[in-house]
């Protein structure tokens, strides 16, 4: 084992190899200031740097996460519908019972670097930088975090890996009209979007210590990550500190999020804060110093009281760090202009009723709170999508009608994922940006499963496997897992997708509606359901104009 000592801008740090000349790991290395104290939502400052050796061999602590049992539920079901066995399943879940959970801190700001390019020597050859990819973990945002994300298959395979931490839910995206007083933007509630940006300020300025290229960096990440990937895309601030950007099942939820407006139902964000407040026991003015001054489960609790979810603490659109609606902003073609690799699942949900209470359309969930009865579905859809639409969904969703679950998950899969995934790679490909779309299809390979291509699968074929057993892959799952591992380091190489085993990756073009079937046999053509992502996409259009049309009306003179 060897211990290899890099000089970064703010410090040396000290990470672990096997063996000179191989793969080298850091663990936990400061990217920003730890935001506590009087530091709590603000946006994120350099870290002042260390004297002497950082030993960077172990995890950070992670964000604290939303304080509920949703992702324990997304584990179990996980858990139970590969269909692995009663005896396996339960010996599973007492395996991860009795895990310690990760330390959770508001210092929580590091990354981790996974890098095959230093020399014998320790140090990086300077004619031979590699290609970097920065991971954003999903959890919609509330929770999650990177140390379940080994980098070492990517890494191998040519790249430079870098995951992130980052503040969630409250800590991370919480506004207040006291915290945008206090900005010299006037803005709040963007700090974890602020996160992303610091953490990649510091790949472009440290990186090539590590062997990378800061000129050739691609963002990737799932669910949450993806929804990050797409708003880094929207934002000036994010503008040429990467170069290439990969959005796997984004779940971009949120546009009705606003800093000063309540749009569509939903409270302005800053009125949540003052909720929030209120929840906490705090009225009156200078709330912001008492918010500071409490402990930090004790703000975790009060947002569980108030079952504040994705559509209340998520990126908002203030203005500055996201200017607009992001469904505007690619319509509009101001998006960051790099090549594009996206896609979603074949059925992200599927399997999953109990977990999320799934209904057809996602808005609907958070306008009602809960799912609809079975003789409304019919009259929901009908109100929210033209005649010829509504009759098409219920005749490619047999059952949808009368509120077959199974059929209401299956569309608010593609709803959610497939429909967006479409609307943001017809937009980027109408100005000609480079667009390589996907539909990830393998389900689980045991007969007894009862989930399908669920939510999250993708993630550890195209990392090649990952380090909790309930992500184990099958021996018939490697040869898709190798081609989508040379797909995504290749993309993140020269910006096309390419695998020396697996067929060709045809680009994504409006007038060639070209998708890759990632499945066990691999295939390149438009998908059966483009029909049904083409429904959804216009859906999330009619969506943007209504929201444009109520905020030109609340800004016209009275």
């Amino acid at each position: 084992m060897t211990h290899p000592v890099i000089q970064t801008s703010t410090g040396k740090v000290r990470g672990r190899s096997k063996s000179k000349g191989s793969l080298a790991v850091f663990r936990g290395i400061p990217y920003a200031k730890p935001p506590i104290g009087d530091l709590r939502w603000r946006p994120p400052a350099p870290h002042p740097g260390w004297n002497g050796v950082r030993d960077c061999k172990s995890f950070g602590p992670i964000a604290i996460q939303r304080d509920n049992d949703e992702a324990d539920g997304f584990f179990k079901i996980l858990l139970e519908g590969q269909g692995k066995g009663p005896l396996t399943t339960w010996s599973l879940r007492q395996a991860l019972k009795f895990t310690p959970p990760p330390n959770e801190s508001e210092d929580c700001l590091k990354l981790n670097i996974w890098t095959t390019a230093l020399g014998k020597d320790g140090n990086p050859d300077p004619n031979d930088k590699k290609p970097v990819m920065v991971w954003i973990h999903g959890g919609g945002h509330l929770d999650g975090h990177p140390d379940l994300y080994p980098g070492a298959t990517l890494a191998e395979n040519g790249v430079v890996f870098v995951s992130i931490a980052f503040r969630l839910n409250l800590f991370g995206f919480l506004a207040h009209p006291e915290l945008s007083a206090e900005s010299e933007h006037g803005v709040s509630g963007n700090y974890g979007l602020l996160d992303w940006i610091q953490a990649l300020k510091w790949v472009r300025e440290n990186i090539d210590a590590f062997g990378g290229d800061p000129d050739n960096v691609t963002i990737f990440g799932e669910s949450g990550g993806g929804d990050a990937v797409i708003k880094l895309m929207c934002s000036p601030l994010a503008k040429g500190l990467f170069h290439r950007a990969i959005a796997q099942s984004a779940a971009t939820y949120q546009e009705s999020r606003y800093l000063k407006h309540a749009v569509q139902g939903y409270p302005s964000a800053e009125d949540v804060g003052e909720i929030l407040a209120m929840e906490c026991g705090i009225s009156g003015s200078n709330q912001l110093a008492q918010l500071r001054a409490l402990e930090p489960r004790a703000l975790a609790a009060a947002a569980a009281r108030m079952k504040l979810e994705h559509s209340e603490v998520n990126p908002i659109v203030d203005g500055y760090a996201l200017p607009k609606n992001m469904f505007d902003t690619f319509r509009d073609g101001e998006q960051a202009s790099v090549p594009f690799l996206l896609g979603s699942n074949a059925s992200e949900f599927l399997g999953m009723n109990d977990l999320n209470q799934h209904i057809p359309l996602f808005e609907v969930r958070y306008q009602y709170g809960e799912p609809p009865k079975e003789d409304e579905y019919e009259a929901i859809i009908r109100d929210r999508f033209s005649s010829q639409d509504a009759n098409r969904l219920f005749e490619l969703y047999p059952g949808l009608k009368t509120g077959d679950r199974d059929a209401a998950s299956l569309a608010f899969s593609d709803e959610l994922y497939g429909g967006k995934a479409y609307y943001f790679a017809h937009h980027s490909a109408r100005q000609n940006m480079p667009v390589y779309l996907y539909v990830f299809a393998r389900t689980p390979a045991s007969p007894k499963a009862t989930l399908g291509a669920y939510h999250g699968a993708e993630i550890k074929f195209m990392m090649g496997g990952l380090d909790p057993i309930v992500e184990r892959l099958d021996k018939s799952d490697l040869p898709l897992s190798q081609s989508m591992v040379d797909y995504w380091t290749s993309f993140a190489a020269t910006g096309v997708p390419s695998s020396p085993t697996a067929p060709e990756w045809k680009p994504y073009m409006t007038d060639d509606e070209q998708w890759q079937r990632l499945d066990l046999d691999i295939v390149n053509g438009a998908p059966a359901d483009l029909e049904r992502y083409k429904i959804f996409a216009r859906r999330r259009q009619q969506v943007a104009d209504e929201i444009r049309e109520e905020l030109s009306n609340a800004s016209a003179p009275s």
